[in-house]
């Protein structure tokens, strides 16, 4: 970080993730580290900073499509949402 501040760079590009296709704990654990690294590189920044995070890295697809589903149930079988819509 101290190179690229050097160096005038501002922002750097990141990628998103988006669940894993099995739960990996190797990728979770690298995941989360990279996480934690840009939070602490932001924070000893002597100006103010942005990070953002994308906690469904840190999920498995079927863990993704459970809360999914369970969101639909919640919202359409409990709140009754196609029915406050007519």
């Amino acid at each position: 970080m101290a190179e690229l501040r050097k160096q005038n760079i501002q922002s750097i590009a990141n990628y998103a993730v988006e669940g894993l296709m099995t739960h990996d704990e190797e990728k979770i654990l690298d995941f989360y580290e990279q996480t934690m690294a840009t939070i602490e590189a932001q924070a000893a920044l002597d100006r103010e900073g942005f990070a953002a995070l994308k906690l469904t890295g840190l999920m498995s697809l079927s863990e993704l499509t459970r809360i999914s589903t369970a969101q639909d149930t919640y919202l359409y079988k409990v709140l009754a949402l196609d029915e406050l819509r007519r």
